[in-house]
């Protein structure tokens, strides 16, 4: 689904589903040691390219909010 985002230039709806899904696969991963780590670090993974292809990899976090919403970092 991410990618579905990520072709529709919404870079913004595409980090949030990524977060989402950190955020599950994280607790699933708490339940179940190892057995969802792939999935975890593939979604890390995405994660690190689409922040890289959007030239958002070195903001701060509110800095790359404001900017994915149509702003300008300070």
């Amino acid at each position: 689904m991410a990618a579905c985002y990520r072709e529709e230039d919404d870079a913004e709806g595409a980090l949030e589903l990524l977060s989402e899904s950190e955020a599950v696969f994280s607790r699933l991963g708490a339940r179940h040691p190892g057995a969802f780590a792939a999935r975890f670090e593939a979604i890390g993974a995405a994660r690190a390219e689409l922040l890289r292809r959007s030239g958002l990899e070195d903001l701060p976090g509110q800095d790359r909010a404001r900017v994915l919403q149509g702003g300008s970092t300070p």
